[in-house]
């Protein structure tokens, strides 16, 4: 018993516990789409994690997305964001 029950806790556990990350619904937040967000956008799809469920103009309907359980996560770009990153600078957070 000593040796056998820590045995199968672990075999057990090993197959019913699973760290994996997946099928997470992201909204995103894209104000003025350009060929950096859209690829962003693409990439996150491609992923196989993420499940875009809305794509939005403005930050305000979000919260109502949370409430109702539609999104768990959000991503949000800024309006010139790729001017942004073509100069270097950092995205605003």
């Amino acid at each position: 018993m000593i040796v056998a029950l820590p045995v199968l806790q672990v075999i057990i556990f090993g197959y019913a516990i699973r760290t994996d990350v997946d099928h997470v619904r992201l909204a995103i937040v894209d104000p003025a789409p350009d060929s950096v967000t859209l690829a962003l956008r693409a990439r996150f799809g491609a992923a196989g994690v993420f499940e875009t469920v809305a794509v939005l103009p403005r930050v305000e309907p979000l919260e109502d997305l949370f409430r109702r359980g539609t999104a768990q996560g959000a991503v949000v770009f800024e309006a010139g964001f790729a001017e942004r990153l073509a100069r270097g600078l950092p995205a605003a957070c």
